[in-house]
């Protein structure tokens, strides 16, 4: 970032992404929302030689950057996690957890009472000019406004020309278990960090305040709760936690994260009023988070140069109509590479 975008905005982009999660937990504890937040850290683990290389990577870079980062080798992410399948980890003592949807919840109460009018199942079916003004169609009625945010991540679709064709949205799917006996509970991430690993499982899990187990990783290209379909995270979770083995799984549940081409959140502004930002690349929940605070700034009367995010022009991945052929390909690439051991 810093060598892409500059010394001013560079900077600005590190400093935004060191910020969200506490920006988070700050949000949560002002406005009192009960969303089972915990500030116990995250655990980023290499699964083999190569990927741990990155993960130490990133260790140094945030070390010279003076953040709460430490490094765990065997012994130490075997320690902190219950599993011995890591090679090493950088410990980032700013991240944590919470109950996504109780905290989306606790977000719509806050925005209600600051005098917010909010409307379910009552899709944007299409945006046009009206003089100086926007109409935003919908099933029963229009919106007549001068200034519109489109927010709509892995759920983009054909609303503004060419927007659903700047991010592939990859599924990602979850696994939770009842709760946990408390003799097994305890041996596994004791401290109650989060864990996501740096492999091509991209799997991530946690425990939860009711002691149930969750893991999530990439799952089936569609909607689904067919505990049939996550067979392979199961496995993943039983691989790493071999007394899982004896517990019950009950929830099944996936849904669409937004893939950018450069791995970056993108912000446009393809027309007077028309504010876009999108594309968390899984890292939504702190990420949205100081988005949305970027662009209500600027949506307020704020200038593009106060964003911590460059503006750029909407531009469409070449051959995305075939997304889903591409993910499954890179998909048995990754399990080939991962049998042989590369």
């Amino acid at each position: 970032m810093e060598a892409g975008f500059g010394p001013d905005l560079g900077a600005r982009m590190v400093a935004l992404c060191r910020g969200a999660p506490r920006e988070v937990f700050r949000l949560v504890e002002r406005l009192g929302i009960d969303c089972e937040a915990a500030n116990t850290g995250t655990i980023r683990a290499g699964v083999t030689e190569r990927f741990t290389g990155e993960v130490e990577a990133a260790y140094e870079q945030w070390s010279r950057r003076g953040a709460p980062v430490e490094w765990l080798d065997h012994a130490g992410v075997a320690a902190a996690t219950g599993a011995e399948s890591y090679c090493g980890a950088l410990l980032d003592q700013r991240g944590g957890s919470l109950n996504p949807l109780s905290y989306a919840r606790g977000l719509a109460e806050a925005a209600q009472k600051a005098g917010a009018k909010i409307f379910s199942a009552t899709p944007a079916l299409g945006i046009e000019r009206q003089g100086s003004r926007w109409k935003l169609a919908t099933p029963k009625g229009a919106i007549r406004c001068e200034k519109i945010v489109i927010g709509t991540n892995g759920y983009t679709g054909p609303l503004w020309p060419k927007l659903e064709q700047t991010i592939v949205p990859v599924y990602s799917a979850i696994v939770a278990t009842e709760p946990l006996p408390p003799g097994i509970a305890k041996r596994i991430l004791p401290r109650r960090p989060v864990v996501y690993e740096n492999s091509r499982f991209y799997g991530y899990y946690r425990i939860d305040s009711g002691g149930r187990f969750l893991l999530g990783a990439r799952g089936a290209l569609h909607d689904t709760s067919d505990p049939a379909e996550y067979g392979h995270i199961i496995a993943h979770s039983t691989k790493l936690f071999p007394a899982l083995a004896r517990a019950r799984w009950r929830w099944f549940w996936n849904g669409q994260v937004a893939i950018t081409a450069d791995r970056y959140p993108h912000v446009h502004e393809p027309a007077p009023g028309i504010h876009i930002g999108l594309g968390y690349n899984g890292r939504g929940v702190a990420m949205a988070t100081a988005m949305g605070r970027m662009l209500a700034k600027r949506v307020a009367g704020g200038s593009t140069k106060e964003l911590d995010l460059p503006v750029t022009d909407i531009k469409a991945m070449p051959f995305h109509a075939f997304w889903r052929m591409g993910v499954r390909i890179e998909r048995l690439y990754g399990q080939i590479r991962d049998a042989l051991g590369l």
